[in-house]
């Protein structure tokens, strides 16, 4: 009789481990399943990050680009300033040069009305 009980005990204890052996793989099972889903959803995390990165990137280049065209177009406009000042001053030198003529002039034919 104890030998009976001793081995319904022990089959019990084998029912119980192997259901508990079944429960723990289902569980193994369902904590692979949440970890795959898991880590899909930091893949994606990770490639809207990359893309947002990559748009990120893409607008600082776009914009130092501006930023460089701008400074070109400013340096072109500077040096197109500068030669049209020189350009002003030769003509405003010659400008009082031809005045300095006239007023030489003048004087010529005032000086030769007077003669007459």
């Amino acid at each position: 009789m104890i030998i009976i009980s001793k081995i319904s005990t022990i089959l019990f204890k084998i029912k119980i481990h192997a259901q508990f052996k079944d429960l723990l793989c289902i569980e193994i099972q369902d904590f692979g399943k949440i970890i795959n889903a898991l880590l899909e959803v930091l893949k994606e995390l990770g490639d809207n990050v990359e893309k947002k990165k990559m748009a990120a990137i893409g607008s600082m280049n776009l914009l130092k680009s501006i930023s460089k065209e701008k400074e070109s177009e400013q340096a072109k406009l500077q040096a197109e300033i500068n030669d049209q000042t020189i350009i002003l001053e030769q003509l405003d030198n010659e400008y009082d040069a031809l005045q300095i003529l006239e007023a030489t002039q003048m004087e010529t034919i005032e000086y030769l009305t007077q003669i007459r």
